[in-house]
């Protein structure tokens, strides 16, 4: 349903499932799923060598801080890059787990961000001791998998193995889009984490999807500039004007608090947008390729830890 660039099929992703297998009970739910964000940083340290010490910040950058783009308009344009990867919580892993039991967490990596997936496991192995969130699941990194083209698993590491040379099947997101999308007449937009979307310096508390496209299509064009090298959009005035054009047949996003912060003097409560929207029209197939790969990347503050993260289901008929 969807027309997209053909330099979409330049654009190389990895879809991968890291297994943590728990050595206690622990429970994981959609909040622990949105918190790792502190504990992954803090285990990059443990996870390198003495030999690595030195390139620590090199490191450090390019898997959690990549650098700012030095051309002006793509600064102007794409502001500050997320990391190269995004963690994909799904619903069905939220739940409480046994000693011995496993959870994989899925995760896509970008373009050159391929090539940071080893130093990642290293960082999985480095917390799995300390637990997910404060100290709560300790585990250990028990097999590592990618999906190829067809969707089916490959396993890329097993305990043991030596986590350098990770080679996970590449995928191009042209192959995607075509194959999540195929020949749907509407789409429904299912938000599974919430989304919070700063505008101005404000939360958006409300929005439809002339409100959201313009983070998702900021989010998917800043992502393939800065890992992939490739400039999507050279005129996102035609997306918008297509998206304005999209007939919305339900708007159930709703706002919703997931978590306090504690603060020295106040509690602030930290939400975004949950629910789901319903989109049809012939506008549709000009932006839906935007909507299907954001939703490998998710949207919104945290995206790469699990935040703003939502699946796109076909309607047919």
């Amino acid at each position: 349903m969807s027309e997209y660039p053909d330099i979409l099929k330049r654009m190389e992703f990895a879809l991968v499932n890291f297994h943590l297998e728990f050595v206690e009970a622990c429970r994981f739910d959609m909040a622990a799923s949105m918190r790792l964000r502190r504990d992954l940083r803090a285990a990059l340290g443990r996870a390198l060598s003495a030999s690595e010490e030195g390139a620590q910040g090199g490191l450090f950058r390019d898997l959690f801080d990549p650098p700012l783009p030095s051309d002006p308009l793509a600064l102007k344009r794409y502001q500050r890059p997320g990391p190269p990867f995004a963690l994909l919580p799904r619903a069905a892993d939220w739940k409480d787990y046994r000693q011995g039991e496993s959870l994989a967490i899925r995760c896509s990596f970008w373009g050159k961000g391929i090539l940071l997936l080893e130093l990642f496991g290293r960082v999985l192995e480095a917390l799995g001791p300390r637990g997910l969130h404060m100290g709560q699941g300790p585990f250990r990194l028990a097999g590592i998998d990618a999906l190829d083209a067809s969707g089916s698993p490959s396993v890329i590491w097993r305990p043991g193995d030596d986590l350098r040379g990770l080679a996970p099947p590449f995928q191009d997101a042209g192959w995607w889009v075509d194959t999540a999308l195929g020949e749907a007449s509407g789409l429904v937009v299912q938000m599974l984490t919430p989304a919070r979307l700063i505008s101005r310096g404000r939360p958006v508390f409300k929005a439809g999807f002339q409100a959201m496209f313009p983070f998702i299509l900021r989010r998917v064009t800043s992502m393939a500039y800065t890992h992939c090298g490739l400039e999507l959009v050279h005129d996102p005035r035609i997306l918008f004007e297509s998206s304005d054009l999209v007939v919305q047949r339900g708007n159930r996003l709703r706002w919703q608090d997931w978590r306090q912060l504690e603060g020295e003097e106040r509690i602030q409560d930290l939400g975004g947008l949950m629910g789901d929207l319903e989109l049809e029209g012939e506008a549709l197939c000009d932006v839906a390729w935007i909507l299907s790969l954001g939703s490998l990347m998710n949207i919104g503050k945290g995206a790469a830890y699990g935040a703003g993260r939502f699946n796109l289901w076909r309607k047919t008929g």
